[in-house]
């Protein structure tokens, strides 16, 4: 079952702005033909900290499209 921002108690609109910062990065790399570790990935995350395997992460990433 995919969770919601709201599930983890994070407004909205961080939530959103975070999936846009994740999604950013993986295009930059993806243009690079690069793998992204999930730890080089939080780092690029500014609204919403996460760390590198962290559960609200995966279903934040579940959404990015």
């Amino acid at each position: 079952m995919l969770r919601s921002a709201a599930d983890f108690n994070i407004p909205q609109q961080d939530w959103d702005k975070a999936k846009a910062e994740a999604r950013a990065a993986m295009i930059e790399r993806a243009k690079l033909r690069g793998r992204l570790a999930y730890s080089e990935l939080v780092p690029k995350i500014e609204t919403v900290r996460f760390e590198a395997f962290d559960v609200r992460l995966f279903h934040l990433l579940g959404e990015c499209r």
